[in-house]
This record gives C-alpha cells, sequence and structure tokens, in this order.
C-alpha cells in the first residue's frame, strides 16, 4: 500500500494542550460545518491545524467534532450527578441539625 495515498483519523487525548486550544478556537470563531449522517444524526466539524508540544515543527490537520446530542446527554448526567450529591449533602446537613 503507498504510504503516501494512506489516511487515518486518530483521537488526540485531552492531555495535549492542542485539543483544548483547537476547541477553543472552534467555539471562539464559530465557523462550523454541519454533517448529517445517513442514521440522521448532525455533527458540527471546525477545521484547523496544529502542532502537538514537545514534537517537531510539524503542522498537522485537526477537525474538531461537536454533537448536540452528545453534549445533552453530558448535561443530563452532571445534574443528575449534581442532584444525588445535593441531596447526599443535605442528608449530612440534616443529621447535623439534630445532633445540635
Amino acid at each position: 500500500m503507498d504510504k503516501e495515498a494512506l489516511q487515518f483519523l486518530s483521537r488526540l487525548p485531552d492531555t495535549f494542550d492542542l485539543n483544548e486550544s483547537a476547541k477553543g478556537e472552534a467555539f471562539e470563531k464559530n465557523e462550523w460545518t454541519d454533517v448529517k449522517t445517513a442514521a440522521g444524526k448532525t455533527y458540527r466539524l471546525y477545521e484547523t491545524d496544529g502542532k502537538v508540544e514537545g514534537k517537531n515543527r510539524t503542522f498537522y490537520p485537526v477537525v474538531v467534532v461537536y454533537s448536540e446530542e452528545l453534549a445533552v446527554k453530558k448535561q443530563k448526567a452532571l445534574e443528575k450527578k449534581w442532584a444525588k450529591t445535593h441531596a447526599s449533602l443535605q442528608k449530612e446537613l440534616d443529621k447535623k441539625a439534630k445532633i445540635a
């Protein structure tokens, strides 16, 4: 297989500064391309380039992918976690109020 023709997609871990800067740039510039899959899901893409810290001066193409569906799921999960934490803390406060 010709190495020049080989293309791949890789997920950049959150531990890289390039990840956060690319996401920040995407939301700041707000120049998304909407893409709809055959399954009917919609994603927003932002293309840029960046350099991985500690590596050579080569710039790599970077695509930020945003899913409204995933964002809603994450928001609901956070709200559920906050509600549980709130209930737990309230229970502890009620116990301490009875003791005092």
